[in-house]
């Protein structure tokens, strides 16, 4: 049975979580302003930024997973769901609307996080190909075939021999 300190614990860690990634979503959409605009001076702050929230909600995360143990649950959706049936219907009602608010910022940031991904993976492209332009190699790479006859990308290496 979760004592009043355990559940205060809990709701400190979810309060607390949810206002890391509150300020990881506010540095993510910086960070996408900044790869837009290629202010890339401004990114290795907001980086190191980014790295102490993710940091944090990491230690927030093995706390929580230390009280559920301590508690009998397994750290996880199920546990928590069990946790619930442990508590009075007002503390379920609010653990559930700080669990569901969570879990919103937690896909908020992983859409801001693929947006960035998105466009650092095109600006690596366009450099790419720039430096293709400046050295005067052809755009499209040279088609490489196995033996099959099946085309094979330039990244895995030339195969000299087989033995």
């Amino acid at each position: 049975m979760p004592t009043t300190t355990s559940l205060k614990q809990f709701e400190a860690l979810l309060l607390a979580d949810l206002q890391l990634l509150e300020h990881l979503i506010t540095t993510l959409n910086a960070e996408r302003h900044a790869l837009k605009t290629r202010d890339y001076a401004s990114l290795e702050t907001l980086i190191s930024r980014k790295q102490s929230y993710l940091t944090s909600i990491s230690q927030n995360a093995n706390q929580r997973s230390k009280l559920f143990a301590s508690l009998g649950l397994i750290p996880d959706a199920t546990g928590f769901k069990q946790l619930l049936t442990l508590c009075d219907q007002t503390q379920k009602e609010h653990f559930e609307s700080l669990w569901h608010s969570l879990q919103s910022k937690l896909q908020e940031s992983k859409r801001c996080n693929e947006t960035n991904h998105r466009i650092i993976s095109r600006t690596q492209l366009v450099v790419e190909r720039f430096l293709r332009i400046y050295r005067g190699q052809p755009l499209a790479p040279k088609a490489l075939y196995a033996k099959q006859g099946q085309p094979i990308s330039d990244a895995t290496g030339r195969l000299i021999g087989t033995a």
